[in-house]
């Protein structure tokens, strides 16, 4: 008989087909639970419910009403992939270039159509002379993300440029792989056993 403290303990008193039953009897509480973990004081803790996102246009025009306001989003909204401003560096393009190729797709419309925009309309958005606005846009075009062609109308003769971002587009998907890569490795880092336990989720 094993004594504590002056008093006898119950285990001593439970007969090994109680403990065998007792110990079922936990461990089916514990399936009905579903996963959980184990804290340090062995309370039994579920993992928190993250919310499923929605991704629909719809979804994302009310959260931009939400965060700037109805009258605001009335003029229109501006989608771009995020990639576009993380990349900006790898892009090798500096503060003044990432403002006018944004003021360029902001009239790229579809994909099968180009963008017209003057320089006079850029300059006037952005404050900038029409001459470094201009310069700007060569730069781009020497840089590979913009292609620029001249155009004229009958009657008219010439008007603004047409401008297509193949090279732009090109360059962002020979990213992609890059940020997924980094995007898998940290969250890699984030599980149990971290980059070593988890080397296939980095690939």
């Amino acid at each position: 008989m094993s004594h504590r403290c002056g008093r006898i303990s119950p285990i001593a008193e439970t007969s090994e087909e109680d403990l065998f039953a007792f110990v079922r009897r936990t461990f089916s509480v514990m399936q009905s639970l579903g996963p959980t973990r184990m804290t340090s004081t062995a309370k039994i803790v579920k993992p928190p419910t993250v919310p499923a996102l929605d991704p629909s246009p719809e979804t994302e025009a009310k959260q931009s009403e939400k965060k700037f306001g109805r009258a605001v989003m009335s003029h229109g909204a501006y989608i771009l992939p995020a990639m576009l401003l993380r990349a900006q560096a790898r892009l090798l393009v500096n503060s003044t270039e990432m403002i006018v190729l944004l003021q360029l797709l902001d009239f790229w419309w579809a994909e099968d159509s180009r963008a017209y925009p003057s320089m006079a309309t850029i300059s006037q958005r952005i404050a900038l002379t029409t001459k470094q606005v201009q310069r700007t846009v060569n730069s781009l075009v020497k840089k590979g993300l913009i292609t620029k062609t001249n155009r004229t109308l009958p009657g008219r003769g010439k008007t603004s440029n047409a401008y297509k971002f193949d090279g732009l587009i090109a360059k962002l998907k020979s990213f992609e792989p890059d940020f997924k890569r980094a995007r898998n490795t940290k969250q890699a880092a984030a599980m149990p056993g971290g980059l070593m336990a988890n080397a296939e989720v980095t690939s």
